[in-house]
């Protein structure tokens, strides 16, 4: 038990002592510091922002969104390539619902499915804003909420909504596997504002 916890130990500060610091630092500056070392290591060896993460938690989002957040980020929702990684389901039945063929990953789930980019255009619209969407769930998550030139005042609208976002895209893809009904993604949509405004 021992050697295995100080070889994650050991592995981890090996990992974080080669991270590049950025901006030209040669030094570990107390800013720099604590950005490396908020950083946490997945078992997937991503690398996920703590700050992304921790930034979930809110009042005004209810606490099973942000544990579902949470998990989102950390890669620990139960999709199928997870699922199948775990030896739950065979690795021959891990495609997406839509019927694209792709195997349905978090990043695939809630970003490269058609039917989430629907819902992301919908969203994109209802907003009147227009962005680069980036295929990374962390980085798509700070993008959208820290849209350029907005005030500061207006991020707490965009994580509800973005948090809303990924809410009902998981409750439809939940519906399709449990009770095979889907829904178009106009009414997604309507389901999203719905839960932004609750």
């Amino acid at each position: 038990m021992w050697g295995s916890a100080l070889f994650y130990w050991i592995t981890l500060f090996c990992r974080i002592k080669s991270m590049t610091l950025g901006s030209g630092c040669s030094t570990l500056s107390m800013g720099t510091r604590c950005e490396v070392f908020t950083a946490f290591f997945s078992k997937s060896d991503e690398v996920v922002d703590s700050s992304a993460i921790l930034d979930v938690w809110h009042k005004n989002i209810p606490s099973k969104v942000s544990l579902f957040a949470w998990r989102l980020f950390r890669n620990r929702l139960p999709t199928k390539d997870n699922l199948a990684r775990r030896s739950i389901l065979p690795h021959t039945d891990i495609a997406c619902l839509v019927g694209c063929g792709t195997p349905e990953s978090v990043q695939h789930l809630f970003i490269g499915c058609a039917l989430s980019n629907r819902v992301w255009q919908y969203v994109r619209i209802w907003l009147g804003i227009d962005y680069v969407a980036s295929n990374n769930i962390c980085q798509h998550f700070v993008q959208f909420v820290f849209i350029a030139g907005m005030p500061r005042s207006t991020f707490i609208f965009f994580k509800v909504i973005w948090l809303a976002c990924v809410w009902v895209i998981w409750k439809e893809r939940n519906n399709q596997v449990f009770t095979n009904i889907s829904s178009a993604p106009s009414t997604l949509i309507e389901k999203v504002k719905l839960t932004s405004f609750l």
